[in-house]
Parts: C-alpha cells; structure tokens; sequence
C-alpha cells in the first residue's frame, strides 16, 4: 500500500509528513529522511523538546559548535549548529501541536 501524507509542517528546507493510514511520521531535513511509527515520534519529539544546545554540544572540526541529536535508530543521527537546531526544533514543536490537534479534531 503507498502511503498518502498528510503535511504537519513545510518550513524551508524542513518537513514532517504522517500517513494518514498506518500513521508512520517522516521527518525531512535538508538531505536526511527519518521515519517514525507515531508513538516513536511522540516519545522522540518530547525528548527533543527538553534539550539544551550549550550543554550538550561539542565543538567540531569546522570550528563550530555541534549538536549531535539521536533518532533512536541505530547509526542515524541528526547534527546541527545552534541556529540550525533552533529552527528543527521549534519545527518538531510545530508538528507535534498540529498532530495532537488533528487527533482532537478526530476524536482519538
């Protein structure tokens, strides 16, 4: 079955996408592409939600703080300066209340 896609956010180089049928969420960022079962993303987004840059950043070979943020899949992981992650972040913030407004609106 192809998924039909529901958009929950288009911001610039940024996307997240839930089928409307088996519900799985993609999360699209410039080149990257990670997919999550809906109770995945909640769970991720929420975590998201609560981290700091300073704190757990490192500075990098291009002399620029990095973030390294984990998608729960093995070998994946998502990188960002600050202004990069702010932006993904308030995106994912985005997303999230749009979800969680379409399953009100659905009664679920």
């Amino acid at each position: 079955m192809k998924c039909k896609t529901e958009v929950l956010l288009m911001n610039g180089s940024m996307s997240v996408g839930q089928c409307t049928g088996c519900k799985r969420v993609g999360v699209h960022f410039n080149n990257l592409l990670a997919g999550f079962s809906q109770s995945e993303f909640k769970r991720w987004a929420e975590w998201l939600l609560h981290i700091e840059f300073a704190p757990n950043s490192s500075l990098f070979h291009d002399e620029q703080f990095r973030i390294i943020l984990d998608t729960g899949k093995a070998n994946l992981q998502f990188t960002f300066t600050q202004s990069e992650f702010n932006v993904f972040r308030d995106g994912i913030a985005e997303a999230l209340l749009q979800m969680q407004v379409r399953e009100l609106m659905a009664g679920e």
